[in-house]
């Protein structure tokens, strides 16, 4: 398993090079085009622990503040999408006209294929990059879940997360069979989970719902850089209960 084990960091690469080896990198291993910005005086940053196998491919990701957008390559017919599990800080992610605040024990689905747009503070996420044209057959309508929070707190979306993360444990001791094995069983967790953010959304929030939201992202965005920022210190500076 261990040529399939891979460790990567942008400690060694010069300042000015941290974002161009980030994605040529995860362009090879995960076959996602992810265009990265710093976006501060502070060089960009990454650490990662990933395994990339036939079907299974997974990654732990450390990294500084930063935007990123889409940037296609040319691996169309392996495209992945990119489904992350957000560990620690916070961020805002776009695509098809929906913009969510992502906070820790948040699951979000991208397709890198297409315009996105997300900017963090600085994080640590696990990420699954999920065949596409599979994917699709399972959930036809990823299209309207993309750049949805979706809670892992309970139901299908907590037995995804606690699954993933017992995955990372066994990367060592895997062989492309059972990688494979598991990589199926991952999508198989991964569609019930879709589905619930799906069905979360069914009802279209009112005026004041989407006003409330705006607030919310409007002040996530101006203090990704703040370390403490968390649920209820978001909820405290616009005046709303933490469940929002």
């Amino acid at each position: 398993g261990s040529q399939r084990l891979h460790h990567f960091s942008t400690e060694e690469s010069p300042d000015a090079m941290r974002s161009e080896v980030f994605r040529n990198h995860m362009a090879s291993m995960f076959a996602v085009g992810l265009k990265v910005n710093s976006g501060s005086s502070q060089p960009f940053s990454a650490r990662m622990q990933g395994f990339c196998g036939r079907n299974l491919r997974i990654a732990s990701l450390h990294l500084s503040a930063h935007s990123t957008v889409s940037e296609p390559i040319s691996h169309s017919t392996d495209a992945r999408m990119l489904v992350s599990l957000h560990r620690a800080g916070q961020a805002v992610i776009a695509q098809d006209g929906r913009e969510s605040r992502i906070g820790p024990g948040d699951l979000f689905i991208i397709d890198p294929t297409r315009p996105f747009y997300i900017e963090t503070g600085e994080i640590h996420a696990h990420s699954v990059y999920v065949s596409a044209r599979v994917l699709r057959q399972h959930v036809p309508e990823v299209d309207q879940i993309t750049a949805r929070a979706i809670t892992c707190r309970s139901g299908p979306a907590q037995l995804f997360k606690q699954t993933v993360e017992s995955v990372f444990q066994l990367t060592p001791l895997l062989d492309n069979n059972s990688a494979d094995h598991i990589a199926e069983a991952l999508l198989h967790l991964l569609t019930p989970a879709l589905r619930s953010g799906l069905s979360d959304q069914t009802r279209l929030p009112t005026r004041l719902e989407s006003h409330h939201r705006q607030r919310i992202i409007r002040f996530v965005r101006e203090n990704l850089n703040d370390s403490s920022l968390d649920a209820l210190t978001v909820a405290k500076a616009v005046n709303l209960s933490p469940r929002h």
